[in-house]
């Protein structure tokens, strides 16, 4: 009878302490992505790409206009709030020297893969964006080094996935990607590409979006290239975009502000587009 009730104990403790890591984490990642805005087009919800809020007018992406389609608005706080906020998209800025390169690999349809130079976009909110416990800004780096690994953050049925993958030699995606670009002038991941190991990732649970990757609360990167995630292809490795090599230009497009906690002040950038 002892042993019974000590056993029972044992599993109703058991049970709460994963009870309530289950809520603390759910609870913890309410607020740990009010950074992510979803970039969408009026007439079609399905076209929707990630962002991240970098000001309060400004998103910073990888999210291209295409001659069918375009990011109309964006919609913020959509994972904690019933009723997200909605702000009207005004402009987008794309970086200097742009440039997409079609995938191509034969007896396989890849209408919408692509890889690309300088992948990186700005979208200007028409109003400013109202900050609160589930929307917030993202910091972004003030150097050019790569950690070993960070966390990627994308979209998948419509909800957001984090998961925590390594940062490899960019020759790795070289040899696993040089197949799509047969017929072509030969393609390298090269600075300021990165390269992005995926073997956590099932083809099922792929990115449906872009990606962003975070590490110790900055935005380090933005996906450049499309991924191709089927039974047959696998999943690719991932190609980022490394946000310290364009701050430059981030600084002189936008009004991003770098807060200076230790004098609780901000310092303000010029803004060369209003």
């Amino acid at each position: 009878m002892v042993f019974r009730e000590a056993l029972i104990c044992f599993i109703l403790v058991h049970f709460m302490v994963i009870h309530q890591v289950f809520c603390i984490d759910t609870r913890r990642s309410a607020g740990e992505f009010g950074f992510v805005a979803l970039l969408l087009n009026s007439d079609n919800s399905q076209l929707a790409c990630i962002g991240a809020i970098i000001s309060d007018r400004w998103i910073l992406d990888s999210c291209a206009d295409r001659s069918w389609y375009k990011f109309h608005y964006a919609k913020v706080g959509w994972m904690d709030s019933l009723s997200p906020d909605i702000y009207k998209i005004t402009h987008c800025v794309i970086s200097n020297n742009y440039k997409e390169i079609p995938f191509f690999l034969n007896g396989t349809v890849m209408t919408h893969l692509y890889a690309t130079d300088h992948g990186i976009f700005l979208h200007k909110t028409e109003k400013s964006i109202h900050f609160n416990p589930n929307v917030t800004s993202i910091d972004l780096p003030q150097d050019f080094s790569l950690p070993g690994e960070a966390r990627v953050v994308y979209l998948f049925n419509h909800n957001i996935v984090s998961q925590q993958l390594r940062i490899v030699k960019n020759r790795f995606c070289d040899s696993k990607l040089s197949r799509y670009f047969q017929h072509q002038q030969p393609i390298s991941v090269k600075s300021p590409l990165y390269c992005v190991a995926t073997r956590k990732i099932a083809f099922n649970h792929c990115c449906q979006s872009q990606a962003l990757m975070i590490w110790m609360n900055q935005l380090i990167g933005v996906m450049a290239w499309s991924t191709a995630c089927s039974k047959i292809l696998g999943v690719d490795p991932w190609v980022f975009s490394q946000v310290s090599f364009y701050m430059e230009w981030i600084k002189n497009t936008t009004d991003w502000v770098k807060w200076d906690k230790s004098k609780t002040t901000r310092v303000i950038y010029h803004t060369s587009f209003k």
